[in-house]
């Protein structure tokens, strides 16, 4: 089930994986920022909610992967926008968590791989 419930914007712009494979549950408290610069996919593997219910952005620009191995679900609580800056492939496969409550932001920037860290439940 995807609800986009505040102004969301989807351009599929980039290489960008991200692959969410385990029991994990991440939430970010609100005005977050995830800039992931270049070259990612986003695979959410297994029975997967998405609803946007804050002030996020979530730009992909970068040579990144990102592999959370867990059955998680992402609610995004308001205002979000996700970017994804060419070549995105995203395929919605599991069952992940992650509600975003934070005033987190993370700037995945080249070949790298990045655990969430800030104000994270």
């Amino acid at each position: 089930n995807i609800s986009l419930h505040c102004h969301t914007n989807i351009s599929q712009h980039c290489h960008t994986s991200i692959n969410l494979h385990c029991h994990t549950i991440i939430s970010l408290h609100c005005y977050t920022n995830i800039s992931l610069h270049c070259y990612t996919n986003i695979n959410l593997h297994c029975h997967t909610n998405i609803s946007q219910h804050c002030h996020a952005n979530i730009s992909l620009h970068c040579h990144t992967n990102i592999n959370l191995h867990c059955y998680t679900n992402i609610s995004l609580h308001c205002h979000t926008n996700i970017s994804l800056h060419c070549h995105t492939n995203i395929s919605l496969h599991c069952h992940t968590n992650i509600s975003q409550h934070c005033h987190t932001s993370i700037n995945l920037h080249c070949h790298t791989i990045i655990s969430l860290h800030c104000y994270t439940n």
